[in-house]
């Protein structure tokens, strides 16, 4: 991106383009650092783990560049409240004609949303109506460095349609997974996008104008503080469940094992319980396996050699999740989801404790 502000700006390349080397190098010396180390190159591994993930799930273009629109309109949020004050209706409209039909076309033929079968939480029709607002608002975020650049024809108005456009592609089409972390690069670029565009507004003074702009950004700001509230509840709920399934399940002679990584993982290794190992671990009867329900790369054991002694509940966010599959919410991984952040009725933490052998234990009742 740098190198075609350069190239753009300057007109001819000069002694500038060297300091260029210095990023290559510096990525060379990364993939041979971490191939002596590891024996394996990690840029060249993720790229190879990127094609993989694709292959494995059957990426589809049309899905991926929906998912990454809606994304980019949940996680951008406040330029999408301020659209209807940077583009006219029929724009809107235009961007709307756009979305709609490829949408609906998604979901009729179950493109979208065949890999999400776990989503019960909430109706699929009010899931896709929140992806099809999203997208939408994505589109309006793309229109804003597209027409910025269009009209302005400088360095600086193509630096940010790269940056903003460039960042989009990445997130839909090159890395493993859309998340909001993909996405979230672009804000500073779309910030003064916008800034750029209500200037023109401003200008005139118009009162009601300016009372509309900081209604939008009321609203924005009210969106953001209830989804990092909903992420807090969530991280909160998934300690708790850790907890109490290392009280009741781990203190005693029997060793505690389990599935599942992220915060549930990092808890129960910090209580001590051991985590499972394909081809390594080995359970003894009597141990007990605790499995988080609401997380990434899990399975559910044979039935002929364990017994289900528990369901552990822990409540979390009940209206709006950033992270829970049965309601369509991904934004670390659109795995479990087309949106960054869901709203409907969302399912509480849920830990399933097996019993390894053909009798179960009695598990140590938690202390008070």
């Amino acid at each position: 991106m740098l190198v075609a502000y350069s190239l753009i700006s300057q007109r001819r390349i000069r002694h500038w383009a060297v300091y260029f080397l210095i990023p290559v190098a510096a990525l060379a010396a990364y993939q041979w650092a971490t191939y002596v180390l590891y024996r394996r190159s990690q840029l060249s591994a993720a790229m190879s783990w990127t094609v993989a993930s694709k292959t494995f799930s059957g990426f589809s273009f049309a899905a991926g560049g929906l998912t990454a629109l809606a994304f980019t309109g949940g996680c951008l949020a406040v330029a999408v409240f301020l659209a209807p004050l940077v583009w006219r209706p029929r724009v809107l409209l235009g961007f709307a004609v756009g979305v709609v039909p490829i949408a609906a076309a998604l979901f009729i033929e179950g493109t979208l949303l065949k890999r999400f079968d776990f989503l019960h939480g909430a109706s699929r029709v009010f899931l896709e109506a929140q992806v099809v607002f999203w997208a939408i608002g994505g589109v309006s975020i793309l229109g804003l460095a597209v027409a910025d650049a269009w009209h302005r024809r400088d360095p600086k108005s193509y630096l940010l349609a790269s940056w903003v456009c460039g960042t989009f592609l990445f997130a839909a089409f090159v890395n493993w997974t859309v998340n909001g972390r993909s996405i979230v690069p672009m804000a500073p670029a779309v910030g003064i996008l916008l800034a750029r565009r209500l200037e023109r507004g401003a200008s005139t003074g118009n009162k009601s104008r300016q009372k509309a702009v900081l209604i939008c950004f009321m609203v924005g700001a009210a969106l953001a503080i209830l989804v990092a509230r909903a992420d807090f509840l969530f991280a909160t709920a998934v300690r708790q469940s850790a907890e109490l399934t290392y009280a009741k399940y781990g203190r005693g002679p029997q060793a505690l094992w389990f599935e599942g990584h992220w915060g549930f993982q990092y808890y129960l290794e910090k209580l001590g319980a051991k985590a499972v190992a394909a081809k390594q671990s080995v359970p003894k009867q009597g141990d007990f396996l605790a499995i988080p329900l609401n997380n990434y790369n899990i399975y559910l054991p044979d039935e002929t050699w364990t017994h289900l002694l528990e369901v552990l509940v822990i409540n979390g966010p009940c209206w709006l999740t950033t992270a829970n599959g049965e309601v369509g919410a991904g934004f670390h991984a659109s795995v479990f989801g087309p949106l960054p952040f869901a709203c409907g009725v969302v399912p509480p933490e849920r830990v399933l404790v097996y019993a390894i052998g053909s009798m179960p234990p009695t598990p140590r009742a938690a202390d008070p």
